[in-house]
Formats: C-alpha cells, sequence, structure tokens
C-alpha cells in the first residue's frame, strides 16, 4: 500500500471521527441536554419584595437544594402577601415544597397556605402516568402524555435555563401547573432579550436612622421573556431569569410586581 493511501485513509478517518464527536456534542438528546444543563444549576436561596404599585404588598423567599447523588431539586417557596386596606382578608401566606427529578420534572409538590383564619393544602404526587390533585374538597386525576412537560410558576425558570435559556425571538412551550386550582395550561416563553440586570444582594444599618440601606449590588446576566397563553389574547406576562435559573423580577397575577434583593430588606421592610 502506497504512502499516499495511507495518508488519504488517516485523514478519512481523522474526519469521520470528528464528525462523530461534533455530532454527538452538538446535537444530544433533549433528555440528555437538559440533564446536562440542570447539573449545572447551583443551590441557593432568593429573596425579593412584592409591590402592588408603589406599596409594599409583602415578601418571598425561594430555596433550592439538590437531592443526593444529582437525583433532583427541592424547591421550598414561602410567600407572604399583605394587600392594605383589607384587614386580615387581605394577608395570605404560603409554604411550597416541590420535588423535581434530574431533568427538572416535577415530581410532587405540597402545598399550605394561610389566609385570615383559614387554611388549606394541597398535594400533587405522579402515579406512574397519571398526575393526581389532593385539593381541601376534592381530588383530581388525570392522564398525561409526557409528564416531562409539566412545570411550576418556580420550576419553570430552572427549566428554561437547565435547557440553554434562548436566543433573541426564540419561543419555548411548557405545561404549567396551577397548585390551588389543579389546573393545566399550556404557556409560550417568548425570549426578548438577553443583557445584564443588577439587584441588591447585601444590606446594612444607616448609622443616622437605623433604617435598613442597600450596602452592595450583584449584577448578573439575565433573560428578558415573557409568558403568555397560545389561547389567550391578553397582554403577557414579563419577568428577568438569571443564569441561576431564579427571577430577578417579575410581573405577577393580580398586579403584584416581584423584585429580587437583600433578605433584610425583603423580610425587614415593614419595620422601617
Amino acid at each position: 500500500m502506497s504512502r499516499g493511501l495511507v495518508a488519504w485513509l488517516v485523514i478519512v478517518a481523522w474526519v469521520l471521527v470528528m464528525g462523530w464527536n461534533t455530532r454527538r456534542e452538538l446535537f444530544r438528546p433533549e433528555a440528555e441536554r437538559l440533564a446536562l444543563g440542570a447539573a449545572m444549576l447551583p443551590p441557593g436561596a432568593a429573596y425579593y419584595t412584592l409591590e402592588a404599585g408603589d406599596r409594599p404588598a409583602g415578601m418571598v423567599s425561594l430555596e433550592i437544594d439538590t437531592l443526593p447523588g444529582r437525583s433532583g431539586f427541592r424547591l421550598l417557596e414561602q410567600v407572604t402577601v399583605r394587600l392594605p386596606g383589607l384587614g386580615s382578608v387581605g394577608e395570605t401566606e404560603t409554604r411550597t415544597e416541590t420535588w423535581l427529578g434530574p431533568g427538572v420534572t416535577l415530581d410532587s409538590l405540597v402545598r399550605r397556605s394561610v389566609r385570615g383564619t383559614d387554611t388549606s393544602m394541597v398535594r400533587v404526587r405522579w402515579h406512574g402516568d397519571s398526575l393526581r390533585w389532593e385539593g381541601p374538597s376534592d381530588t383530581t386525576v388525570r392522564r398525561l402524555a409526557r409528564a416531562d412537560a409539566l412545570q411550576t410558576p418556580m420550576s419553570w425558570p430552572l427549566r428554561f435555563v437547565a435547557a440553554g435559556g434562548g436566543d433573541a425571538g426564540e419561543t419555548r412551550r411548557l405545561t404549567l401547573l396551577d397548585p390551588v386550582s389543579g389546573d393545566l395550561r399550556e404557556i409560550d416563553l417568548r425570549t426578548l432579550e438577553v443583557g445584564a440586570r443588577v439587584f441588591a444582594d447585601s444590606a446594612d444599618t444607616d448609622p443616622a436612622t437605623g433604617e435598613w440601606i442597600v450596602a452592595g449590588r450583584d449584577t448578573v446576566r439575565a433573560w428578558r421573556v415573557t409568558r403568555s397563553s397560545p389561547d389567550d389574547a391578553g397582554e403577557a406576562d414579563e419577568m428577568w431569569i438569571d443564569e441561576d435559573g431564579r427571577y430577578v423580577e417579575a410581573d405577577l397575577t393580580g398586579g403584584l410586581h416581584m423584585r429580587r434583593t437583600a433578605f433584610e430588606l425583603a423580610f425587614f421592610r415593614e419595620r422601617r
């Protein structure tokens, strides 16, 4: 065999190996890409203020823990809403504990809420391909073909980031579960832009007044995303999601706005 033929065979083999590696890296199955992206999501806590117009209306804390052996995530969301002028009727406290699989898929959920003197609890669990929603007064069972597409209002940003976020103009669709009612609805997530956002990440007291003030700020890369229903022609909600799958800012149902801040500025705001 001539040296020229051997050289050509080596080049062809090299091109085939490089092509195979490129295809393996760039065209991974969606489940594998999600698992790799989810493995990069860090645990941690984030804190938010809730505002109704220019008035404070409550606070939110979100804790994200990774489960042993990269088997998934645990989300703990605690929300306090205090709408001014409504007394105890306008005060609601909720605690939602959510377990997600390694591909950021919903496994189960427990939500407890207190509104005035009324308390309620909701459980969501999977039984094979059936979703079981257990509310205060009834139980609903739904058979779903694609369990991996089901998300909650706090889990979908993690799924969005694990899937790579998106370029400006890109749209993703997923199924959102309303933990309160058990209703499912399709939503479209449209990426408008990718940019930098700044939020207060530490606080200190003002020596003169004793009030909590911003002591430091953090800058994060984030996606500006709109969330809308394909069956609803109404205005879309807008939010900023950072690279760790946390909200930076978000418009919520009922005219509330959520803004990330330092713990002290979120939870000690009323004492000022």
